[in-house]
């Protein structure tokens, strides 16, 4: 059987125990309970809010994502954003 990596394990525990393709702590504020069960919340808002502030230029946008886990917010910001991401 394959050893797995511990950085991978980690993603699968995440994805199979919290029901979460995003491995970062979202975006929190007053009017959303601080609690386990608004993870996915939490992370969506945060990626809306990455979207929001990107720039609209002329041309393409480029955006570097470093340490991206499970590539879910890279692939959410090329669709939603049109962001070339690397």
């Amino acid at each position: 059987m394959k050893k797995m990596h511990s950085r991978e394990l980690g993603l699968v525990l995440a994805q199979q125990l919290l029901g979460v393709e995003d491995l970062h702590y979202g975006l929190w504020d007053a009017d959303l309970e601080l609690k386990l069960g608004n993870l996915a919340v939490a992370q969506q808002r945060y990626n809306d809010m990455l979207i929001a502030n990107l720039p609209r230029p002329e041309r393409e946008v480029r955006v570097l994502d470093i340490g991206c886990g499970t590539g879910h917010s890279r692939i959410f910001r090329s669709q939603s954003a049109g962001a070339a991401t690397t």
